[in-house]
């Protein structure tokens, strides 16, 4: 088997979370207004695999191998694993035998960026690009919701909105944020997702009022608001200096990604450039500009 080109696996950047109510399942119903960053991404390639192979490689963006795990736990795995076992891909065993992933990671893990989701959807995109397209993206969507309730928006990575616990999807139409930039800050702390979810329910499930939306994105949310972040700044106060900091720097307002712990500002691209400016001497794993999708 040959090696395939690179797929790109782009961060998933929540731009307003509302959290709803508390299910029997123990999930949580949202709605959420999500976009994605093709600028900030990780990069996937189908490998040869040879017997006694690794599925998975992980490599930094430096080419170091990655100290991430690849086993059963990753969500490529997982990913490949619900892929090849499905009825409709019908794929024999020889070539899943030879099928190996090299995954070069961007994305900062516990960042709120989705990228072990995007990475996830990734994999089941290129498997079914290369096998003849036996799935449809909406029943990627679906199926891939087994593993991940946000994996079925990293199948679209477009402007989308996410309901239920977040495996409702339905992409928006004619979305256009064009002169709309981003400046993604993620610092050296990582934030437990489950940790933030609980503490958000120790705090009683608090309502963000948020701020004023850009004008371009007014016809979606009049407002951006995260009702998480709430949780993720009361679990963690340095995040909350941090916020503070970056906007006395910048006179932006930055805004906290899912549950944390990227920092985000929207901005034309002039206001963007000038704030990059201004925080590249902060302490961080990741600081970049992107265009919207």
């Amino acid at each position: 088997m040959e090696n395939s080109e690179s797929i790109f696996a782009p961060a998933k950047l929540t731009l307003t979370l509302r959290m709803l109510d508390k299910r029997e399942d123990g999930f949580n119903n949202l709605e959420a207004l999500t976009v994605f960053l093709p600028d900030v991404s990780d990069q996937l390639q189908i490998v040869s695999r040879s017997a006694g192979d690794e599925i998975l490689t992980i490599h930094n963006a430096d080419g170091s191998l990655s100290e991430l795990p690849n086993d059963e736990t990753n969500l490529v795995i997982k990913a490949f694993k619900l892929f090849v076992s499905d009825s409709r891909t019908q794929i024999p065993r020889e070539e899943i035998a030879q099928i190996g992933f090299k995954l070069v990671k961007n994305v900062p893990s516990a960042a709120g960026l989705g990228g072990g989701s995007s990475d996830a959807a990734a994999t089941l995109r290129m498997l079914n690009e290369r096998f003849g397209l036996p799935l449809t993206e909406r029943e990627m969507a679906d199926l891939s919701s087994e593993i991940g309730s946000d994996i079925p928006a990293c199948i679209y990575s477009r402007a989308l909105w996410m309901r239920g616990r977040g495996e409702i999807v339905d992409p928006i139409d004619r979305f256009n944020a064009d002169g709309l930039n981003i400046l993604v800050f993620t610092p050296e702390l990582q934030c437990s997702t489950p940790a933030v979810f609980a503490r958000y329910d120790e705090i009683a499930r608090p309502v963000d009022v948020g701020v004023q939306a850009p004008e371009r994105l007014k016809r979606f949310s009049s407002n951006l608001h995260n009702d998480l972040a709430l949780g993720a700044f009361d679990l963690f106060p340095e995040l909350t200096q941090l916020r503070n900091d970056l906007e006395q720097a910048t006179s932006m307002q930055f805004r906290l990604a899912g549950s944390g712990s990227t920092l985000f500002a929207i901005g034309t691209a002039e206001e963007i450039e000038k704030a990059m400016q201004k925080v590249r001497d902060f302490s961080s794993r990741l600081c970049a500009v992107s265009r919207i999708i």
